[in-house]
Parts: structure tokens; sequence; C-alpha cells
């Protein structure tokens, strides 16, 4: 007869807790309820740090259903064991927690212990201090999973490279052929264009415009193209001179090639010194100086080259972005908190592939989550649709503002054979579904432990793949940064004085459903002022600010956006809820 299993949770330590006994002191003990069950420890006089190391035992009546329940861990000060009060059975509240069982290490796991802040019963509760808990499983009767398969590992904190935009500007050429082999003696003017290439990127300029006051040996151009680079700046840019001479014919006049890492970097609006390049009639790729004498022709082109880390390179989704700072580290602003995540398992997956020994199908695993820059993935649970990681993840969070993103993937490399036939052909690993979550939407200090439902788009239409449970919690460490955040533009300054793509968002709806408590926190204050102000001040005056504000001279005015559409854009909006 297979015996039942059990919770077992210990009872480790409290510190800094609330003196209750009229004396400075407490005689602190711990209560646990589980489905209805409670166990206690015994109290410790007079100790406001108090250490208990005792384990409560909970039977667990349906194991599947464990990690949609909830462990309810109250302290409370034992009147019997203080000094004062008269009444054997009378205790105060010293504070409350409840623990997700979700989070409850399998067997074979490390246990390690947690430290959780005591919470208020009610809102004129006082109480402080901290608990520390450990919690697992005892199995009797079941068997114990196995190792994890060789070569499934756990890749954490990988950060992707940094990228920059690098602008070059074409300016102007001179001295591109010779007059007399030139295209004016066939009978037709020079199709001119400058073709620029880094890695896969491709862009070219317009054919130059005929001008009255140049020849078709010194075109004018005068464009921005812009490409996107990743440190540490290994490519290599090769721009070449081309005349379109017909359809499918683009003969090379010229060509140079120049590192990246040799190109200067800008951190704001102000222009880089621009040079001239000399240019290789022949097909060797290499460079000639603009005064070497050994370039038969003279042929030279006007460029300007700059790698941009005034801007913020948008590499994912303008809704969903989880960064928005610019590329140059000089300029960051403070990070205003950290944001802790905890992916505890998932539940209910729609299995992705068949046994190998043929008996139904399953899914081998692990979740991947993107913020900023840096990336994290779980270990590869094998051969489940109910996988558990327990797995704790932190970032650093410069703007509120902004979104993380965690997606469950199926390891398609798990029990592949290491050599064959098929082995040249890139296996990529299927996703079975994503959670979004904004960090404006968060409560500061509050732990979020939720079943996020997993949702793909298929051609049939939206397909629930099953549940992702996360422990997500926003603590800020400094709240006027935080505040700050939202009358800053969305965007560095540099999306603004030299625009690329500026995101446009928000509204009101977001404001009056307090789906962003700390906006609407702000949007109550400054219409709590607005109407003092307007009560205090006449109309009259306050007509004349606004004319002489809106009439102001152009050197006082900014082309940065105002903080008050800078408030709004950081809003979230409804294309949070779009798949």
């Amino acid at each position: 007869m297979a015996k039942a299993e059990k919770l077992v949770v210990e009872v480790v330590a409290a510190h800094n807790l609330m003196p209750k006994d009229g004396q400075g002191s407490s005689s602190a003990y711990v209560e646990v309820e589980f489905e209805h069950q409670k166990r206690r420890t015994r109290p410790r006089p007079r100790e406001l740090n108090p250490v208990w190391n005792e384990r409560l035992v909970f039977p667990v009546a349906d194991p599947d259903d464990l990690p949609y329940r909830a462990i309810d861990v109250g302290v409370y000060n034992d009147r019997a064991a203080s000094a004062s009060g008269n009444s054997p059975h009378g205790r105060n509240f010293l504070g409350k927690v409840r623990v997700p069982a979700a989070g409850v290490p399998a067997p074979g796991e490390p246990v390690v212990p947690q430290l959780f802040t005591l919470e208020k019963r009610s809102l004129f509760s006082h109480i402080r201090g901290r608990r520390g808990l450990r919690r697992g499983v005892a199995l009797q009767g079941r068997r114990r999973p196995g190792p994890r398969p060789p070569g499934i590992h756990q890749v954490q904190g990988v950060r992707a490279p940094k990228l920059w935009y690098l602008r070059v500007s074409v300016i102007e050429a001179q001295a591109l052929l010779p007059v007399d082999k030139g295209p004016m003696a066939m009978g037709r003017y020079p199709e001119l264009f400058v073709r620029a290439q880094i890695g896969s990127q491709m862009l070219r300029t317009r054919a130059s415009p005929i001008m009255a006051n140049r020849g078709p040996t010194s075109p004018f151009w005068n464009e921005d193209l812009m490409f996107v680079v990743a440190e540490p700046f290994e490519e290599f840019l090769v721009v070449s001179l081309e005349d379109h001479v017909s359809p499918g014919r683009d003969d090379i006049l010229g060509r140079l090639v120049v590192p990246v890492t040799a190109i200067e970097r800008r951190w704001d609006e102000k222009l880089v010194v621009s040079r001239w390049f000399g240019l290789d009639r022949g097909n060797g790729g290499g460079n000639v100086p603009a005064n070497n004498p050994n370039n038969r022709f003279g042929s030279r082109v006007h460029l300007r080259l700059s790698l941009d880390g005034g801007y913020h390179v948008l590499d994912e989704a303008t809704a969903y972005s989880s960064d928005l700072r610019p590329t140059a580290k000089q300029l960051w602003y403070p990070h205003v908190g950290v944001l802790e995540l905890g992916v505890l398992g998932a539940t209910g997956l729609i299995p992705m592939k068949g046994r190998a020994d043929g008996r139904g199908a399953t899914a081998d695993s692990y979740c991947v989550a993107k913020y900023g820059q840096k990336w994290i993935r779980t270990r590869t649970v094998v051969d489940s649709v109910c996988p558990r990681w327990n797995e704790q993840y932190t970032w650093e969070v410069f703007d509120p503002c902004t979104v993380i993103t965690v997606g469950v993937f199926d390891n398609c490399h798990v029990d592949k054979p290491a050599s064959g036939s098929n082995t040249a052909v890139a296996v990529r690993d299927n996703c079975i579904g994503k959670v979004r979550i904004r960090l404006s939407t968060l409560e500061t200090d509050r732990v979020y432990t939720h079943a996020y439902p997993l949702l793909m788009l298929h051609p049939s239409g939206v397909k629930k793949m099953g549940e992702l449970h996360l422990a997500v919690r926003f603590c800020s460490s400094n709240a006027g940064n935080m505040y700050h955040a939202y009358a800053r533009p969305m965007l560095p300054k540099m999306h603004y004085v030299e625009p690329l793509l500026v995101r446009q968002g928000g509204g009101m709806q977001a404001v009056l459903s307090w789906r962003d408590p700390r906006a609407t926190m702000l949007f109550s204050v400054a219409c709590v002022a607005a109407a003092v102000i307007a009560y205090a001040v006449p109309m009259k005056l306050l007509v004349g600010l606004w004319g002489l504000y809106a009439m102001r001279p152009p050197r006082f005015r900014s082309r940065m956006p105002s903080p008050l559409m800078n408030f709004f854009r950081r809003l979230p909006s409804k294309a949070d809820i779009l798949l």
C-alpha cells in the first residue's frame, strides 16, 4: 500500500519583530495552516530575533493539486510566555505571509531557506520583521525522478551584444572617371549611386541628380544610410560607387573598405568631421588614400561616418520594449529598482512530440526570459507536460514602463543522435507559448504568483497551450527616480532632435482604471494641484500666463516633447492584450 505524500515546512528564524509584551520584546511563535490543517512551533520567550529550526509536517491529499494551494503563515506573540498579560490563551498579531505551494521544490532538488517580509492583517496593523522558511515535499512509496540527461544544462544571465547605429553620410564625389572614356562619350548621362554594405545589410543612395554647376564626374547626393552593428565591431564597411548602365548591369567605378573599429563615436547631435576617401578602381577591395600619387584618376568620395550612441536601437516590438536606454552608457539614468522573476513551473502543456517507446506524446520544455540586454534560460525538463523549474533571476530596472517577455519552448535536440546524415539540417526549437508582463502594472514590493495562460495564434484560431506559473516582484530602490521617469521622454533625446522612429501610445482609460497605479496617483495629485491653483489664482491671470508661455521666443522652445505628452505616451495601451 502506497503511503501518502507529505508537505514539510521548516520554520527557521525571524528577524526584527515588533515588541508586543510592553517591555520591548516578544515571545513569538509561528502558526502554519495548509488545507485547513494547523501546526505551530514552540514560543521563544522575550526574543525579537527568534530561531526555531522546527519542522512542521502536513499530509497532502491530492499531490496533483498542490501547485494551486497556498501555505498561510502567521507570527504571534504568546502572552502566556511573556511577562505581561493575564490571559493564558491570549496572543498578539506580529505579521503574516501567504506562500504559494507552487514553489515547493521537487524531490531530489536542493531546499534553500527563503526570507519573506511580514505583511499586515489590516490597514491598521502595525508590524515589522521578516521570517525565514524552508519548504519541501517528503515522498514515501513513490519513485523519485532520475538524473538529468547528459548534455542538458542551465544557461543563466547571457547578455546580448550592445547594438549601435552606424550612420554613413554620402555627400559627394570627385574625378570619378576620365571624360574621354566616360558615359558622355557614349551619348548618355551616367546614373551614379553609392552602395554600402556591412555583413548582410546593404543600402544604396538614389541616382545623383543633374545639377547645373556640376559635371558628370562630380556627383552630389547628401544622403544618410543607417546600419545596425554590434560590439565588438568585427565587421567591415564596404562602400562602392557604381554606374547603372542598363537593367541588371551596374559597373563599379571605385570602392573602399573601412573597419568599423576605426569609425568615430558620438553621443549627441554634434556632427563628426567629414573626410575624403580615395577609391580603388580595381576589385581588390583595398583603400587608396585621397592624395596618393599612384591613384591614376584621383577618384575620391566625401563621407561622414559615425557610430551614434545617443539612440536606442529598436530591436524588439515597440509595444513590448524591455529597454529604452540609449546605447552609450554615459547617457544612462540611474536604475529605479530591481525585477525579481521566479520561474516555478508549467501545467497542462500541449505535447509537442511522441515518446521514443511509442507510448503517447510528451514535451521536453524549457523557459527563456528577456528583459533589457539580459537573456536567461532555465534547464530542460525532459519527458513532462507539467515541468517544474523553481529557478529565480533578477534584473536591474531603468524604466518602469517596460515589458518582460517569458517564453516556453520545446527542446528538439533531446534524444537526437550526435552524428548522422541529418546533422547539416538546422533544427529549431518549437515555441509552446509566451507571456508578457508590463512592469508599470505591478505594485511595488508585492509578490505576484499567478498561472499565466500560454496562448498561441494558429491558422485555426487562438489555442491555449498550457499555463505558466511565475512569481514576480518589482522592488523600487529610489521612488524619486521612478516617478521622475514618467515625465521623461520614452526614447532618448536623439530620437527627437534627429528623429528615426518615435512610438505613439497611451490613453486616459489606463489612468481611470488604475491599471498603472503610480501613473494614476501622479495624475490625481496633478489634478488636485491644478484645482487649487485654479481656485486661488484669478482666471485672467492664468490666461495671461498661458498666453505668454505659448508666445515665448523660439530660443526658449525645446524640440523635446512636453512632460505631459511624455506621461501619456508611457501609459499602457490596448496593444498589451493583442497576441
